[in-house]
């Protein structure tokens, strides 16, 4: 009978991208077992073993999966820390499980930027801000109550019915059609821009100049922090300042946030890039503008 042999698998092995993003996870689930009653010592133990696990499960499947199911796990769980941090103790565990109970992953196919939601004519808009234009989130108007409550001669005394189309279904007796209502684009909630590069350089831009009248002292001082981050999740804030960074990291980082990208200090070569190609596509854009004004100087002498 031939002896059965056991094969070692070697640990896998993982991009430096990806190796950021174990560390972002890694992190992400120490503030959240941070906001529960645990020993650091245990806590710094059971983040090992999930950060084990999780290398081994997804170091095994399809590589162009990895970072994508990183980047969406790390999306959800530092949100979800920020608010139970504003939750009554007793109250965090439930929300917690529940919460990643109803997690459910995208699979992307290895593209990352296509975990971004389905447009919806009902309820998105584009809107202009500061020049640039955004995908939004658009509420319904506040209907007048009045029509909807009040008899009408319709309801008294009922039209003989009409011919319905193929593409709706007949309405019932006394069943009258309800528009959908309009969308409040005054009310409507930003959610992506149209031209990330440029949005990021204006951001970019604009933050640069409020972090110059902030001195490093200030800076180094957490409530400073919070004011001129504000809106950024206490967990990127914190990352930033764990090693040395340049002012204009820092802005280009919390510019980031604000255009809807994850804001990791492993992501700030792509930004650069980004604003590169920002920067290019203004200098070509003002040199068309010269060369139209040269042409009509010349026609018109």
């Amino acid at each position: 009978m031939k002896k059965e042999e056991w094969r070692f698998l070697d640990p896998p092995e993982f991009s430096p991208e990806q190796d950021a993003g174990f560390g972002l996870l890694a992190r992400a689930i120490h503030e959240i077992m941070a906001e529960f009653d645990i020993p650091e010592a245990t806590v710094d133990a059971l983040v090992s073993l999930l950060n084990c696990l999780l290398r081994q499960a997804l170091g095994r499947g399809k590589p162009n999966r990895i970072q994508t199911f990183l980047d969406q796990w790390t999306a959800f769980l530092i949100p979800l820390t920020e608010r139970m941090r504003s939750m009554e103790k007793d109250k965090r565990g439930a929300y917690l499980r529940e919460g990643v109970q109803d997690f459910r992953l995208i699979d992307t196919k290895g593209r990352k930027q296509s975990t971004k939601p389905e447009w919806n004519e009902r309820a998105n808009a584009i809107v202009e801000k500061d020049g640039e234009k955004w995908q939004s989130y658009a509420p319904p108007a506040i209907l007048d109550p009045e029509p909807i409550i009040q008899l009408t001669d319709l309801d008294v005394n009922p039209a003989p019915a009409r011919k319905q189309t193929a593409q709706a279904p007949p309405l019932a007796h006394n069943e009258r059609e309800v528009a959908w209502p309009a969308m409040d684009v005054s009310r409507a909630q930003l959610l992506k821009p149209m031209n990330t590069p440029a949005v990021l350089l204006q951001e970019y831009e604009r933050i640069s100049q409020e972090l110059k009248g902030v001195s490093d002292r200030d800076l180094s001082r957490p409530e400073v922090r919070t004011k001129v981050f504000a809106g950024v999740p206490h967990f990127w804030v914190s990352r930033w300042f764990e090693g040395h960074i340049k002012r204009s990291d820092l802005a280009l980082l919390a510019a980031a946030h604000r255009v809807g990208l994850i804001p990791s200090v492993a992501n700030l070569s792509s930004f650069r890039d980004e604003l590169a190609g920002a920067r290019q596509a203004n200098r070509l854009a003002e040199e068309k503008v010269k060369a139209q004004k040269k042409v009509f100087i010349v026609e018109k002498k």
